[in-house]
């Protein structure tokens, strides 16, 4: 019978293991600051909005077009900010395996054109890239007539 000593093996497979484990963490890291990073630019720029047009507004010194350009503007932009604090909840539930989708009927004709929009306006946030060729030509010279 023979024995063997496999402790530096045993230890070299350790270390290899947490070697690895250490650099998906520190990718993981690097994801989570990414995200955090982008996800304070979409909340600041929003909020800016409103922000300088509530200066705008305590002056006084409007005229009753700036005025609803000033609370259209505010409107809008709280509302990104709400959808933005939504999808982060999102996240988190989708995360935490606690997101629930309610599936039902949708009729997505009437709403292609925004949705098509959306998605490249999106998709070119993120660096993805987003073809849908025969969209572009039809529905951008339309939006020009209607312009």
């Amino acid at each position: 019978m023979t024995f063997r000593d496999i402790t530096e093996r045993r230890a070299a497979a350790q270390a290899a293991d947490a070697e690895r484990r250490y650099r998906e963490a520190e990718a993981q890291n690097r994801a989570k600051d990414n995200f955090l990073a982008t996800l304070s630019h979409e909340l600041r720029t929003p909020m800016t909005s409103i922000l300088g047009w509530v200066q705008f507004l305590r002056t006084g010194a409007y005229t009753p077009e700036e005025l609803e350009e000033a609370l259209g503007t505010v409107e809008t932009s709280g509302r990104l900010q709400a959808r933005l604090i939504d999808d982060m909840l999102d996240v988190s539930r989708i995360v935490l395996g606690k997101f629930q989708v309610d599936l039902k009927p949708t009729k997505i004709w009437p709403n292609r054109r925004e949705t098509l929009l959306f998605l490249m306006r999106t998709s070119s946030q993120l660096r993805i890239v987003f073809a849908a060729p025969n969209f572009r030509r039809r529905s951008m010279a339309s939006s020009t007539r209607s312009i």
